[in-house]
């Protein structure tokens, strides 16, 4: 998501005399509820420790948000954070690049668990579906924001519009979501020696989510930074692991206890 001097959209939802709530961190704020919510339950379902998932959970809003903003600031715009250094720290203007909160949320998620002695693997499957819904409700904060949006459709050049590219992942990690949960109460219907992978359902979501990203990337049209052989850096790292975990669940690898 670029900042707001790039998209003018951060309209107030609620706004009591001076106090204004803007609609992205609203639904944003909301989401995350709802998702450590289901982390919670989710932890109680399978046995495992409640006072990790809430731990975990914390740990992993609080990174993800450091590691998405880092990213934003050194990849999509860094020549002007360079000549506006005070604008790093106005966090309420927007500017956010969902992989570098998922790879900080993801490496310190580990190291975490490690310290804390938990098997791996259990965890990663408990948190891949929520992944996929805080995934899909944070593209809804997009689009209701008018963030990320899409280039011009020129099908009907008496009627042009631009592809709602943060609709198209909001209903593509929606479907992602059911397969997860399908997947998760129906193993029989993969491979074998899949469904005997430990981590494998986050290692599904990785797949899916992957292929839903590089289509919301074809289609879109707000800045994002530098391109690489005309492919943004969330295009490049969605090919990256998508390759990386297609070939991970070929072999049937399975995640260290």
């Amino acid at each position: 998501m670029a900042h707001l001097h790039a998209i003018d959209g951060f309209w107030p939802l609620i706004q009591v005399l001076d106090i204004s709530i803007p609609t992205y961190y609203l639904i944003v704020s909301l989401s995350l509820s709802v998702c450590l919510l289901w982390v919670v339950h989710r932890a109680k379902v399978r046995e495992l420790d409640g006072l990790v998932a809430i731990d975990l959970s914390i740990l992993i809003m609080l990174l993800g948000f450091f590691g998405a903003r880092i990213f934003h600031i050194l990849f999509e715009d860094f020549d002007f954070y360079l000549k506006n250094p005070i604008e790093i720290f106005k966090f309420w203007n927007g500017g956010f690049v969902f992989y570098g909160g998922a790879l900080a949320a993801f490496f310190s998620g580990i190291m975490f668990l490690r310290w804390r002695k938990q098997v791996l693997g259990d965890w990663l499957n408990l948190v891949a579906p929520v992944a996929a819904l805080g995934y899909a409700l944070g593209r809804m904060a997009c689009l209701v924001t008018g963030c990320c949006f899409g280039r011009i459709c020129d099908l009907n050049p008496e009627y042009p519009f631009r592809h709602p590219t943060q609709l198209y992942a909001v209903i593509f990690e929606f479907i992602v979501l059911c397969i997860l949960l399908r997947i998760e109460k129906m193993p029989s219907i993969l491979n074998k020696r899949i469904t005997q992978t430990s981590g494998h359902l986050f290692v599904i979501w990785l797949v899916f989510h992957s292929l839903g990203r590089i289509m919301m990337e074809y289609f879109r049209a707000d800045p994002r930074g530098a391109m690489y052989f005309s492919l943004s850096i969330s295009t490049w790292m969605s090919i990256f692991i998508l390759a990386f975990s297609g070939l991970y669940l070929k072999r049937g690898a399975q995640v260290p206890k």
